[in-house]
């Protein structure tokens, strides 16, 4: 997996975030890490959004296992922008679904942070991730994406 600790700053308070194997913290904030994808979600995210952490996680089950056709969904035209920054270019899919054009690009071997609202989502793409060998290049994380 990608290590971006040096990277990432609280969601609340822009301040640098430390990590251990159970959280990420900084001096007023603790985010848990749950099977190894960190959750930055702030207390006050709403009812609404409570849902559809809920709604979307619950989905995520239901994802099509087949990787193949999962990869053929990254249709290459809308990833032609990101793939022209370069290999070393840390790219961020914000609202990563099944992540067919993250997949795609971790595949190619880019550097990839995929990230949801919604922890089973963002389980089952490191899931198909590390089925298809290249977890390595990528960094899972809940986030909101406002």
């Amino acid at each position: 997996m990608l290590n971006l600790d040096n990277l990432l700053v609280c969601p609340t308070d822009k301040s640098r975030l430390k990590a251990d194997s159970e959280k990420y913290s900084c001096n007023t904030h603790n985010y848990p890490v749950r099977n190894g994808i960190p959750s930055f979600l702030t207390e006050d995210l709403g009812e609404v959004k409570m849902v559809e952490t809920q709604t979307y996680s619950h989905r995520a089950k239901d994802f099509d296992e087949d990787i193949e056709k999962i990869l053929h969904m990254g249709r290459p035209e809308f990833t032609k922008p990101l793939r022209a920054q370069g290999k070393d270019a840390f790219l961020l899919e914000i609202a990563c679904g099944s992540a067919a054009h993250g997949l795609n690009m971790l595949k190619d071997g880019y550097k990839v942070i995929e990230s949801d609202i919604a922890h089973g989502t963002v389980e089952k793409v490191k899931y198909f991730a590390k089925k298809l060998g290249v977890a390595e290049n990528g960094a899972f994380m809940v986030i909101d994406a406002e």
